[in-house]
């Protein structure tokens, strides 16, 4: 049994349509604040924001939304810099880089414990890619054959991380890209709690291949 099938039609994202009128200005926002720490161990949202922040430099986490008041609440002061997008006065995008120097040492110490989602994206041990020609194809999931193939059964289901993300998204889109780190495509994702967490919500699950290398460049996942 096949539990995915190639998918004709290119992957296309165009990201947050940008609004071009009004008076524009990037704003410093306060990080002096003290993090709660405490909340690293069950905030599955926390987590998946954070970790990139671990595993590469010159990374800078966006915020639109509703999800502005979590940045606020919750991420901006993990880290030094959290910066406030503004047209006509209004706030409409938080964009937050340079996590705290203690505060990577803290998630070094406590990243092995993280939710099995966050590890599956984002830290799987490091492949080694062949450079070459790029050779693209899409391949949708087949749900039901995924559903039963797959081997990570449910327990209780934190929708905490998929309503996150559709908020953070803009309404325009249709669906979400997230690129996860050292995946390769082959029947071992049958195994990967990222892809058994999203088909409890996603209404499609759509991987981009590199067919020369089998590297899994993006995840789309529709709304």
């Amino acid at each position: 049994m096949k539990w995915y099938k190639e998918k004709k039609t290119p992957l296309e994202y165009d990201g947050v349509i940008q609004n071009d009128s009004g008076d524009f200005s990037i704003r410093t926002l306060s990080t002096d604040s003290q993090p709660d720490i405490t909340k690293l161990e069950k905030d599955l949202v926390l987590q998946w924001i954070l970790t990139p922040f671990l595993i590469k430099e010159d990374v800078q986490y966006h915020f639109i939304g509703e999800t502005k008041d979590y940045a606020i609440g919750n991420v901006a002061s993990f880290f030094e810099t959290a910066k406030g997008v503004y047209i006509n006065g209004e706030l409409i995008e938080i964009r937050v880089s340079d996590l705290k120097n203690d505060i990577f040492t803290i998630l070094q110490n406590k990243a092995s414990d993280f939710n099995p989602v966050v590890k599956d994206i984002y830290m799987r041990d490091e492949i080694s890619l062949s450079r070459g020609a790029l050779n693209v194809k899409d391949y949708e999931i087949i749900m039901p054959a995924f559903r039963e193939m797959n081997t990570e059964k449910d327990s209780e289901i934190d929708g905490s991380l998929w309503d996150f993300l559709v908020k953070n998204s803009s309404n325009n889109d249709q669906s979400i890209i997230i690129f996860p780190y050292n995946w390769l495509f082959s029947d071992e994702l049958l195994e990967s709690p990222v892809l058994n967490y999203f088909s409890n919500f996603s209404t499609g699950i759509i991987l981009t291949v590199n067919i020369n290398t089998q590297h899994v460049r993006a995840i789309e996942l529709v709304k």
